[in-house]
């Protein structure tokens, strides 16, 4: 693949570098909403202009991150599925303006478009971009060699990644670990970012349903044994806490759990140290009813984890090792 960053020509467009800048001053120019979507249209002509020269329909989403819901579920944007060209629009302009979402838009061994600071278009084609380079200029975009987006696209060179699928075998184990005393969890990463993930309330007989719910190319992981906490207790555990606590529980994330009816998915609200959870404990509403606390699980010893693979049974997605 050849490896390109596209940018506005900000003798066309002026020097602001993101859609935070409307409003303010560059430059001595106030840029406005309307210079803005001047840019931003561009950037999507340009999209356009790249797909038709890669050939094929609709886009491929890999990678994705997500840190505001926006209307994005595990259901619409994980890792393969598969969108319309018209939704990928919808898509790069909501990274455009940094609205809490990443991915990357792929053809398959054609065409990787994702989305960088300062108003960056990373383009990985596996055609000589020259072929648009003077329709691009006449959008006012700028085209520049760029190899060091191979490694966002393709992988770190020398980064582990796991490659354990999410098989028969690990089910199997699941439901065996799972059907003993105990609160055990398992936890789905469907994307990167603050939003990305589910957590599951591993009961006996039930993991079947468990796994029909995950996503393609999640990084699915079980906790078995954890110490989980009643209001009451978890107000123990941090009263008690000192300085030289060996589980580090004061710096740790903390996470309240609640079941819902007809669901195996968890209601979950974050903590991100134990103080903020010391102070929802005494200072605001009670928490829901049969609600259970406990420490984000940091000790990976005792879990075990797999990618989701696709149906082939091959693991596509990459998900650092630890």
């Amino acid at each position: 693949m050849r490896h390109y960053q596209v940018v506005k020509d900000d003798r066309v467009f002026g020097a602001w570098t993101s859609r935070s800048d409307v409003g303010q001053s560059v430059d001595g120019a106030e840029i406005t909403w309307e210079d803005y979507l001047r840019a931003e249209d561009a950037y999507i002509s340009a999209i356009r202009l790249l797909a038709r020269a890669a050939g094929g329909e609709g886009f491929t989403i890999r990678w994705p991150e997500l840190d505001e819901r926006n209307g994005l579920t595990a259901d619409n944007f994980h890792d393969g599925a598969v969108v319309t060209h018209q939704r990928a629009e919808e898509i790069a302009r909501r990274a455009l303006r940094q609205e809490g979402i990443w991915c990357a838009l792929t053809r398959p061994g054609r065409l990787v478009l994702s989305f960088g600071f300062d108003f960056q278009l990373r383009v990985s084609t596996s055609f000589d971009i020259s072929a648009v380079a003077e329709e691009l200029d006449s959008l006012g975009l700028r085209v520049y060699d760029a190899p060091q987006y191979a490694e966002t696209h393709e992988g770190e060179e020398g980064a582990e990644y796991l490659t354990t699928a999410a098989d028969n075998a690990f089910w199997n184990t699941v439901a065996d670990r799972s059907g003993q005393p105990g609160v055990h969890l398992l936890w789905e990463i469907w994307a990167s970012g603050s939003l990305g993930e589910h957590w599951y309330r591993l009961r006996p007989g039930a993991t079947d349903r468990v796994r029909r719910r995950v996503h393609p190319r999640s990084l699915v992981a079980g906790y078995f044994g954890i110490a989980s906490h009643t209001a009451e207790q978890a107000r123990q555990v941090l009263s008690a806490l000192t300085d030289d606590d060996p589980e580090d529980l004061a710096e740790r994330r903390w996470l309240c759990a609640v079941e819902r009816a007809g669901s195996p998915v968890l209601a979950v609200t974050r903590y991100e140290d134990a103080a903020e959870l010391r102070n929802k404990l005494r200072e605001g509403p009670a928490l829901p009813e049969g609600a259970y606390l406990f420490p984000e699980p940091e000790d990976v010893s005792h879990r075990i984890e797999a990618v989701v693979p696709d149906p082939d049974g091959t693991v596509v997605q990459r998900w650092p090792l630890g």
